[in-house]
């Protein structure tokens, strides 16, 4: 990222063993020099719960699977670690949008690290959204256990010319978004476009809709099939039939669709038919 790196202040710290926040520290101290700073234009949202104090190894332990799980998300795109023993434990996820680069997801949870530590320093519990990335720890154990609670729902406010037609059509990409995403092998992560030759913006030209389903990694497949099926379902609800984009996030998954491409990554079809209604899809 441009610009000069942000100067932190870790005076916040001195109270606490250094021993227990040297990790972490080093983890700022790199991100310092590497000229990454704390960007929030992306965040989407942030939990911080189950408040402690004066619990040296607790912090110690959270300190470590953060650092953890910046580590391994960067080298991978997803993560899980779990430091400590008995109520000390500390389990955690991160993960990052199955289309982004190294570097975007690098530098995304990077920024989730930093500003979780900061804002959640005293939180047992902590979860937060960005558009290209997220991360979760907890001192219960929820690793492979879905949370279908919403986050929050966007959608937009143009709407599409013939919603009877385009309804239809999303459905059939839907479709197709649950099971790739549901099936995936490692991310948990499904992507796709539909173009309906019935479907025409004002120009008359042919809409083409893409969309992504993801799941946090951990999920077996009938457990992210389950958090799918209920975050289309608040697309239906809560979006509504002409809406040309909808964002849907819950806590183990998200849903979106768009009529403009806004993936990293755009499918390719190699002589597609000429039928009615093609759908091109993949999955990680």
């Amino acid at each position: 990222m441009e610009g000069a790196a942000t100067e932190y202040t870790y005076m916040t710290y001195i109270s606490m063993a250094f021993s227990n926040h040297l990790l972490f520290l080093f983890v700022l101290i790199v991100l310092i020099i590497s000229g990454i700073k704390g960007d929030d234009t992306d965040l989407i949202s942030k939990e911080c719960g189950k408040n402690f104090t004066n619990n040296d190894n607790l912090q110690a332990n959270i300190n470590s699977t953060i650092f953890d799980l910046v580590t391994k998300t960067s080298a991978y795109g997803f993560a899980n670690s779990s430091h400590g023993s008995g109520s000390d434990t500390v389990y955690g996820i991160a993960e990052c949008r199955g289309d982004v680069s190294v570097q975007t997801c690098s530098t995304c949870i990077a920024n989730a690290a930093q500003q979780i530590q900061t804002t959640c320093w005293n939180a047992a519990e902590s979860r937060i959204w960005y558009q290209y990335c997220f991360l979760y720890y907890n001192t219960s154990n929820f690793i492979g256990q879905a949370d279908i609670n919403e986050v929050g729902v966007w959608y937009s406010t143009e709407n599409t010319t013939n919603p009877k037609v385009f309804q239809n059509t999303l459905n059939e990409l839907s479709v197709v978004l649950w099971l790739a995403a549901s099936d995936a092998e490692n991310r948990k992560f499904g992507w796709g476009q539909i173009e309906n030759h019935n479907l025409k913006n004002s120009n008359d030209e042919t809409i083409i809709i893409y969309g992504m389903a993801q799941c946090t990694w951990d999920l077996d497949n009938s457990t992210c099939s389950h958090c799918l099926l209920n975050a289309f379902n608040i697309r239906e609800s809560k979006c509504g039939e002409a809406a040309a984009g909808c964002y849907v996030i819950t806590k183990s998954c998200a849903v979106r669709y768009e009529v403009n491409p806004f993936l990293f990554f755009n499918a390719t079809a190699v002589n597609p038919p000429e039928t009615t209604s093609s759908i091109i899809f993949g999955n990680i």
